[in-house]
C-alpha cells in the first residue's frame, strides 16, 4: 500500500507539485508536510510503518549517526560508513531546506530501509533522545580546530566568491547581514568576499566561531553514550585509513576484508576527483596540519590564548586534551 501510493505521489508530484505549491505559496521550507489527501495519507502510513519499525528495534540496527564537527570530511566518512554498513546515507526531509541539524520523531518516515544520517548536529537534550529513543549507534567526529579554522576560512572565501552557484551548498541561506555556517552566524559585515588571510582568521577566533568548535566537541565527549557511540577523528582518517575503517566495522559488528577494503579505496578516489588545489592559495585546507601554512606568528598567539582561556574556564574541557594531547599549536 506504502509504495502503491508513492507511485501515485510521484507522478502526481512530476506534474503538478510544483503549480500546486507555487499557487498556494508554499515555502520551500514547509516541502515536507503534506498539502494534499494523498500526500496526507502517505504520511499516515509512513507514521504507522515507522512506530511498528521502532517498536521492532528495527532503527537499533539499521539506523546510524555521525554527529560531526564542521569541515572534517563528515560527507566523505559518512559515506564510507555506509559503505561499510551496507546502507545509504541521506538526510531527513526537514533538515536542508530548513538549516537544521535538529534531529526530530519525524526523521524515522525518512529512513524506513534503514541509513546513515550525517549531520552537525549539537550534543544537545531532545537530540540525545531521539537517539536514546531510536537505539541507533553513533559516531561522534572530531577534528583538531586549528585546521577546523583554516578550512572555514577557505570555504566561506570560496563560497562568497560565488554566491550564486548551485552546485555546491545550495542549501545555504544567504541574507543580508548573515551567513549561517554549521555552529555559528558568519557577519558578512565583518567576514566579506576578498577578507584577507589574517583578517579572516581573526574574525573567526574573536567572534566566537573557534570557542563554538571546542564547545562542540567537549560537549559530546561528556554526554556520548559509551555503549551506543565511538569518537572518530579526522587525522585517523586521512593518515591511518584502513585502521580508520576496520575500527569503524568493528563497532558496527561488520566483517571487514580486503574486498570491502577495496571498494572503499574506489569510492575515496572518486571523493577527490573534484579536489582542485588551484583554488587554495595558502594551502591545501583538507591537510593535517594545515595551520602551518595559514597560521601567522600573531595568529598562533591568538589562538592559543583562546585555547588557554577555554581549558581554563570551560568545564570538562581537558576532555578535549585527551583527544588532541598538542591542541595549542607551536
Amino acid at each position: 500500500m506504502i509504495s502503491l501510493l508513492k507511485n501515485l505521489i510521484t507522478k502526481f508530484n512530476k506534474a503538478n507539485k510544483k503549480k500546486l505549491r507555487a499557487k498556494l505559496s508554499v515555502p520551500a521550507q514547509m516541502n515536507h508536510i503534506p498539502i494534499t489527501f494523498l500526500e496526507g495519507l502517505y504520511f499516515v502510513l509512513k507514521s504507522r510503518k515507522a512506530c511498528q519499525k521502532l517498536k521492532e528495534n528495527f532503527y537499533a540496527e539499521k539506523l546510524i549517526f555521525l554527529a560531526a564537527i564542521p569541515k572534517s570530511a563528515s560527507s566523505n566518512i559518512g559515506a564510507r560508513i555506509a559503505r561499510i554498513s551496507g546502507l545509504k546515507r541521506s538526510y531527513a526531509s526537514y533538515m536542508l531546506e530548513n538549516q537544521t541539524s535538529n534531529l526530530n520523531p519525524e526523521l524515522m518516515m525518512d529512513f524506513l530501509n534503514g541509513g546513515v544520517l550525517k549531520y552537525h548536529f549539537q550534543p544537545s537534550s531532545e537530540n540525545l533522545m531521539i537517539m536514546h529513543l531510536l537505539g541507533s549507534r553513533y559516531f561522534v567526529l572530531l577534528r583538531h580546530p586549528a585546521d577546523v579554522l583554516c578550512a572555514a576560512f577557505a570555504h566561506l572565501q570560496k563560497e562568497l566568491k560565488y554566491p550564486d552557484r548551485t552546485n555546491d551548498c545550495v542549501h545555504i541561506l544567504k541574507s543580508d547581514a548573515l551567513w549561517p555556517t554549521a555552529l555559528f552566524l558568519i557577519d558578512l559585515n565583518k567576514f566579506k568576499a576578498g577578507t584577507s588571510l589574517e583578517e579572516g582568521l581573526k574574525y573567526l577566533i574573536i567572534e566566537g566561531f573557534l570557542y563554538a568548535n571546542l564547545t562542540f566537541m567537549v560537549e559530546w565527549l561528556r554526554v556520548r553514550s559509551k555503549e551506543r557511540s565511538m569518537a572518530i577523528t579526522y587525522e585517523n582518517y586521512m593518515l591511518q585509513r584502513e585502521s580508520f575503517y576496520k575500527k569503524i566495522a568493528e563497532f558496527l559488528n561488520i566483517p571487514f576484508d580486503e574486498k570491502l577494503m577495496l571498494q572503499l579505496d574506489l569510492d575515496q578516489s572518486h571523493d577527490l576527483d573534484h579536489v582542485s588545489l588551484n583554488e587554495y592559495p595558502y594551502g591545501y585546507p583538507g591537510k593535517v596540519g594545515a595551520w602551518k601554512t595559514f597560521f601567522s606568528e600573531e595568529i598562533k598567539v591568538l589562538y592559543n590564548k583562546t585555547i588557554d582561556s577555554f581549558l581554563n574556564y570551560y568545564p570538562k574541557a581537558e576532555l578535549l586534551l585527551q583527544v588532541y594531547p598538542q591542541l595549542k599549536v607551536e
